[in-house]
């Protein structure tokens, strides 16, 4: 299986959840909405679980957008290159987000190890796994970082690139 069908089905999955996130940070409040203003009761576990899911959903929708080239970028510069220089340009900068990722990869495992035996206030959820949504999304960008590098060097040596989708 190649890496650009691997990523699809990891794009696939991330959406699914990301979505199911979304849906369940909707339903959640709704149920606190309702609880609070029809039944007179709050449902005191609300809160912190929205915030959980929302931790998860924007970590694994950036890795999304990342693979999509739905970050914003400014593009002044790399429209002016020569396209064999713009492929360089890509690779270049996912290099240097690989760099980024392995860093801060590294400093959220420090943090992951820190929570160990923490649980949240109300939900006495693991922290270990709330704080580890960075790390699964930046897992996720590198995989995707490495497939832009390979499109990258076959754009540069089929002479350039198409200039769709950027990074």
């Amino acid at each position: 299986m190649t890496l650009k069908k691997v990523n699809d089905i990891l794009f696939r999955v991330t959406g699914v959840i990301a979505t199911a996130l979304l849906f369940a940070i909707v339903g959640i409040t709704f149920s606190q909405v309702i609880c609070r203003y029809f039944l007179k009761k709050s449902l005191i576990w609300s809160s912190e679980l929205t915030v959980y899911c929302l931790v998860w959903m924007v970590f694994l929708a950036c890795s999304m957008g990342y693979r999509k080239g739905g970050i914003a970028s400014l593009t002044m510069v790399t429209d002016r290159m020569t396209p064999k220089l713009r492929s360089l340009s890509k690779i270049a900068s996912a290099v240097f987000m690989l760099v980024f990722l392995a860093v801060s990869f590294y400093g959220n495992i420090e943090i992951i190890n820190m929570a160990k035996g923490k649980v949240s206030t109300i939900l006495k959820a693991n922290m270990q796994f709330i704080y580890s949504a960075w790390s699964v999304a930046a897992v996720l960008m590198a995989v995707y970082a490495v497939e832009k590098i390979c499109d990258a060097v076959k754009e540069y040596k089929n002479g350039g690139d198409v200039k769709e989708g950027g990074i």
